[in-house]
């Protein structure tokens, strides 16, 4: 584990406050993920470390902090906004304060399929969403969408039912992150929404603090919670994205050649991760066969109308919604 001296808060104010002026001398920037090495997310964070170095000249390094060595879910985005971290992987959920509408792209089915949400998140549509994280959350979003699997619902033992619908889920404690947002998916998903942080899901799951959880297959896989799931019920429910993005301070500090490497960078590292994840599902289920976990096909449809029918009875969250942006994500359901 890397040491942690260099990123005090004095450090990073001096830091910051010459960035500036040093534009010639060599420079390390940090980027924390709560990722195991073996995540794809995580895998992509070392491509871009790589390929930063290597267009930079070593101009430009950053080492790369997995596993919540540096902040654990929840507390890397406001670390990132506050420049404690420099470059992280962010979700939108990081800034339902700041962008309350951004909780919109956490509801369930809410894109029809991966090329949708590719559609959408490399459109001018989602540049300006951007640019408002930009500006209110102090986050720059630096590419559209690393692909982070179809989430799925993976089930212990402890559910003594095969899920075919929303009411097989009744009383089912589904670990879910601590944001409102997180919290009505799974809730529009008939179960009971449990907070747990993502590094602690593992042992909540064999522990029976929740009898289950939601996530990519490539995900369920390197994280290790496949190997507590009895069944995978394949709801397709949310097709899931991050994003890798720098602190806004640190951006515009930055040179137009710098912001040049930093961009390239992240670019290959988001088509790093992404094919990974695309790989991996295609051959995953077999694998997850194999072991003795139950592949679920449920009534997607039943999923479907019960989330429409939970957000239309909950308007406390969808009047946070932007409706505008919606219809554009709707109208880009077909290529």
């Amino acid at each position: 584990m890397k040491t942690l001296l260099k990123f005090t808060f004095t450090a990073a104010a001096i830091a910051f406050g010459s960035f500036g002026a040093v534009a010639q001398e060599a420079r390390n920037l940090t980027f924390s993920t709560i990722m195991v090495p073996e995540d794809p997310i995580a895998k992509g964070a070392r491509v871009f470390a790589e390929r930063l170095e290597e267009l930079s000249g070593g101009q430009l390094t950053m080492d790369v902090f997995d596993s919540g060595q540096l902040f654990a879910q929840g507390a890397g985005g406001d670390a990132l906004a506050r420049g404690q971290i420099q470059l992280s992987d962010t979700g939108m959920s990081s800034f339902s304060e700041q962008v309350p509408y951004s909780g919109m792209f956490i509801s369930a089915y809410i894109f029809e399929s991966v090329e949708h949400a590719e559609r959408f998140w490399s459109s001018d549509v989602a540049k300006g969403i951007f640019d408002e994280i930009a500006e209110k959350a102090n986050v720059r979003i630096l590419n559209g969408m690393v692909y982070y699997g179809t989430r799925q619902l993976s089930l212990t033992d402890n559910v003594d039912r095969t899920v075919m619908t929303p009411e097989d889920l009744e009383g089912v404690k589904l670990r879910m992150a601590n944001y409102p947002a997180w919290i009505a998916l799974g809730e529009a998903l008939g179960a009971d929404p449990t907070p747990v942080a993502f590094n602690e899901t593992y042992l909540a799951m064999q522990t029976g603090t929740v009898d289950g959880q939601d996530n990519g297959l490539t995900v369920s896989k390197a994280m290790g919670f496949i190997e507590q799931t009895a069944q995978l019920v394949l709801t397709d429910h949310l097709v899931w994205n991050l994003h890798y993005a720098i602190n806004e301070d640190v951006w515009q500090s930055l040179s137009d050649d710098e912001k040049n490497w930093v961009q390239t960078a992240a670019d290959e590292a988001h088509a790093h991760a992404t094919a990974l994840i695309k790989e991996g599902e295609q051959t995953l289920l077999d694998e997850f066969a194999a072991m003795g976990v139950e592949i679920v096909q449920p009534d997607k449809q039943a999923f479907i109308d019960h989330a429409r029918e939970y957000y239309e009875a909950h308007p406390e969250i969808t009047e946070k919604w932007d409706m505008d942006i919606l219809q554009a994500i709707r109208d880009m359901a077909e290529g």
